[in-house]
């Protein structure tokens, strides 16, 4: 028996798979020791971005495939999850072709801005658990313990 499939892509609206990939296809390491995920995955007009933790090290980064599922660019260390059941670290697309991920698992949790190539482009302390762009990228939303905070761009 093969690996099993960690992204099936499907037809709509029979929903019959048309292909699928597993951990190995999209994710390949230099050991067979080293196992990475991929945790969140978005999409804009032009790439699907996934965040991937390594479950060795911890490490999360944001890898950034086309409709292929071709891994077009391999992110950025990001952040440590501070503990190994640490498991989520969020993203939404900003400004058509850059990335906001929200790094809850860290000791310092952080806000980043990654750009279309997968560099990081602004990191700064701050917590939240989700984040999402308004309509009109004008504003951004982060949910955090005290509630919804807004944040004009």
């Amino acid at each position: 028996m093969g690996e099993s499939p960690l992204i099936e892509h499907r037809s709509l609206p029979s929903f019959r798979t048309i292909q699928t990939y597993t951990r190995s296809q999209l994710l390949p390491t230099n050991s067979p020791s080293i196992i990475e995920i991929a945790r969140c995955i978005r999409t804009n007009d032009y790439s699907i971005a996934m965040t991937i933790r390594n479950l060795t090290t911890y490490e999360w980064r944001v890898d950034i495939f086309n409709f292929h599922m071709q891994r077009l660019f391999k992110g950025e260390i990001l952040g440590y999850a501070a503990y190994s059941n640490y498991w989520c670290c969020l993203l939404t697309s900003y400004r058509s072709s850059w990335w906001f991920v929200m790094n809850n698992t860290s000791e310092l949790e952080t806000l980043t801005l990654i750009d279309k190539q997968a560099h990081v482009r602004q990191q700064i302390e701050h917590e939240g658990y989700n984040i999402c762009v308004l309509q009109g990228e004008q504003r951004f939303v982060i949910k955090d313990q005290q509630g919804l905070a807004i944040f004009r761009i």
